[in-house]
């Protein structure tokens, strides 16, 4: 069974950490990553799986929080 995987850029460490508390107090679990290139910034990711994108737009963008771009995880 594959998992619903996807990708949140953001543009700062502060964001991140911050964007983590937020989906974590909703019960959406999320890892930090560095970004390595393509991202404004210090780059950073969130690796989200199991929830819908739609969901994680809507509570970072309540927030405040500036979403990059989204993509799906690498399959690889």
């Amino acid at each position: 069974m594959q998992q619903n995987c996807f990708m949140v850029a953001l543009s700062s460490i502060t964001y991140a950490n911050k964007s983590k508390m937020l989906l974590r107090d909703k019960g959406i679990e999320s890892k930090i990553l560095h970004a390595t290139s393509g991202i404004n910034g210090c780059g950073y990711l969130l690796r989200i799986k199991d929830t819908s994108s739609s969901k994680v737009i809507q509570i970072l963008s309540k927030a405040g929080v500036p979403i990059q771009n989204i993509k799906p995880c690498d399959t690889t």
